[in-house]
């Protein structure tokens, strides 16, 4: 990636598929961004809650809202892309 993260499993899908698809309307690009965002914003969540539950020792409840401000960061930080 050009600017050091890491891409997701679904970005890397997009980025093979796409080039495999034909040109299409205006709305079915439309409903394929939309899955697209849909899918990118499940696998944010798993990836969160993955990393939640790999804190669970760390976890013991008064570090709960750390435990998951830290997740979002390392998210952000690995994965998350400058909006374009």
């Amino acid at each position: 990636m050009e600017n050091g993260k890491q891409q997701t499993a679904v970005e890397q899908f997009w980025m093979e598929i796409k080039s495999l698809i034909p040109p299409v309307d205006p709305a079915t690009t439309y409903l394929m961004i939309n899955a697209l965002k849909k899918a990118e914003k499940m696998e944010k969540e798993k990836l969160i809650l993955a990393h939640i539950n790999g804190q669970s020792e760390f976890d013991k409840g008064a570090y709960r809202q750390e435990v998951i401000n830290n997740a979002e960061q390392y998210y952000n930080e690995t994965f998350k892309q400058q909006e374009q």
